[in-house]
């Protein structure tokens, strides 16, 4: 099966006109990174740009997004999202996937995204230890980290 340009499923080839993948959209998106609390997160302009795929109300944005300078952030780093996270009045903030690595001289090299109700942003939650417990902080972000990410959750 593929997706065509105008949304048509096809079958081994023949269109299947009676059934159409609806909400189906593609593009980009220009990250910002801010903090939570204070200072500021500049990211490099060749690598703020996210590409995503919406269909309905899943999204996947992929980013390779890479820090220009700093000064002296504070609090946890928040990446924006093409989309507003889904409120489904649950008690968690949970994306259905989030992967990411990251390459600086402070981080071991993992870190997930949580997704924040309502907000067009996700929180950076880095592997800060060797047990693997995630921190909702900046962990030292300096000049010339790197964030890669596949991020997937649900939109309004």
């Amino acid at each position: 099966m593929a997706i065509t340009k105008n949304n048509t499923r096809m079958l081994d080839g023949n269109i299947d006109i009676t059934t159409q993948v609806t909400g189906y959209q593609t593009g980009t998106h220009t990250v910002a990174a801010t903090c939570s609390t204070s200072g500021t997160i500049t990211l490099k302009t060749a690598y703020q740009t996210a590409s995503y795929v919406k269909i309905g109300k899943l999204v996947t944005v992929t980013c390779d997004a890479r820090v220009a300078s700093v000064s002296s952030p504070t609090g946890a780093i928040r990446l924006s999202l093409p989309f507003v996270v889904a409120n489904d009045g649950g008690s968690y903030n949970t994306p259905i996937i989030s992967h990411g690595l990251t390459i600086q001289s402070n981080q071991l090299g993992d870190f997930f995204l949580m997704g924040d109700k309502g907000q067009s942003y996700a929180h950076v939650h880095f592997n800060t230890t060797t047990n693997l417990t995630l921190q909702a902080e900046n962990s030292g972000i300096n000049t010339n980290a790197e964030m890669a990410f596949t991020y997937t959750y649900l939109t309004t």
